[in-house]
């Protein structure tokens, strides 16, 4: 089987952590794994021995489309998390999945390696443009009222929000 990424054929057998295998390139060092086996390693409680170990090394993402080393149909690319330019590459149509060298790790730096299966599923990426969307908010408000106006804003709606009356002062405010 070829590899993905870098295309030499240099799959072998590996375990990334007990329990979940897959296979890796000697090349690249990128990895191929089944969507069902990452689940079943992550419901186990999987790397509960790694926790909070990680190694420093570096990171790759492939940019271009890749294809599938076992189907051979393309992959799609789903994002980690909001803020992280890496994207892990998923097959549609057999459900195998592509970590390029150094994504494993960034997975664990981001404490992300048990919610893998659910980083590919429509409620994952929506959460990820929710979240960047409102960062997005905040940054233009921010850039619009200056940093000490800003606080008070927050000051502001944080007082709101907890406050027995908050429906009657939207009102009051024409904010309801």
């Amino acid at each position: 089987m070829h590899c993905p990424a870098c295309q030499t054929p240099t799959l072998v057998a590996i375990e990334l952590d007990a329990g979940l295998g897959g296979l890796g390139c000697t090349h690249c060092n990128g990895v191929l794994l089944a969507v069902p086996a990452a689940r079943q390693w992550a419901e186990a409680g999987g790397e509960t021995a790694w926790a909070g170990h990680v190694e420093a090394v570096e990171i790759s993402d492939s940019g271009a489309a890749l294809t599938c080393p076992r189907c051979r149909h393309f992959m799609g690319k789903f994002r980690i998390d909001a803020g992280v330019d890496n994207r892990l590459d998923l097959c549609g149509h057999c459900g195998e999945f592509w970590l390029d060298a150094g994504e494993w790790n960034l997975l664990g730096a981001l404490e992300l390696r048990q919610h893998l299966p659910s980083i590919f599923s429509q409620m994952w990426q929506l959460g990820i443009r929710q979240r960047e969307a409102a960062a997005n908010r905040e940054g233009r408000l921010r850039e619009l009222l200056g940093d000490a106006d800003h606080a008070r804003v927050q000051d502001f709606a944080r007082w709101l929000r907890g406050h027995a009356q908050a429906e009657a002062i939207r009102r009051y405010l024409g904010l309801h």
